[in-house]
């Protein structure tokens, strides 16, 4: 008996040269007990961690300037991987961001299982991986029925960007760092109707 590769693959990895250094104060800013006043939704955080998911939206990474041009390249990227490799029509479709926002954890943190089914993709970026700060972990194809498939881990390194569908449970390793591990995340849904008036394109 042999498997039969039916599907095209679910992972996707590239990489994107971010200028972190430039964007530190952005970041302090994002992580601030200012703009985290209530901590909010910080369930899947654990150890020294801290997420900027649901925080104030016109912080969000995808609506700042300093990240205009790896939204470019970021939609012309996955624009053609949706459309040669799983069949989207480039003339009626478009993709958009419904949610972003940042994570970073040092020695303790990580961030627990979960998924983001209300959304179609996800990206994760890793603006700054220090040594020994954490692995990504992903559950292929479920968490809870995994046909004896084991969790894969990927070694992610600084400026990679890693693609993978919504429904993919996942989490980190905790770190071991005390250096922090920042990444920035977007929701993707794609859209084929192209007739969303007030909707967050990604470019």
């Amino acid at each position: 008996m042999r498997g039969l590769d039916i599907i095209p693959p679910l992972v996707w990895v590239d990489n994107y040269a971010f200028n972190y250094e430039s964007m530190k104060s952005y970041y302090e800013d994002l992580f601030s007990e200012e703009n985290l006043k209530n901590k909010p939704y910080q369930p899947t955080m654990s150890g020294d961690a801290i997420t900027s998911y649901m925080s104030n939206h016109k912080k969000q990474p995808h609506r700042q300037q300093h990240n205009k041009d790896y939204n470019q390249w970021l939609n012309d990227n996955l624009m053609e991987l949706f459309c040669k490799v799983y069949g989207y029509k480039p003339d009626l479709t478009r993709l958009i961001v419904t949610n972003s926002w940042s994570n970073k954890q040092r020695r303790s943190g990580k961030t627990r299982t979960h998924h983001h089914k209300t959304a179609d993709w996800v990206v994760n970026a890793y603006l700054s991986v220090p040594e020994n700060s954490g692995k990504l972990i992903l559950y292929p194809p479920n968490i809870d029925n995994n046909f004896g498939y084991e969790p894969k881990k990927i070694d992610v390194k600084t400026n990679d960007v890693v693609i993978f569908p919504a429904w993919m449970y996942h989490e980190t390793e905790v770190s071991q760092s005390d250096e922090d591990r920042v990444t920035i995340s977007y929701n993707i849904k794609i859209d084929i109707t192209s007739n969303v008036v007030e909707a967050s394109y990604l470019v």
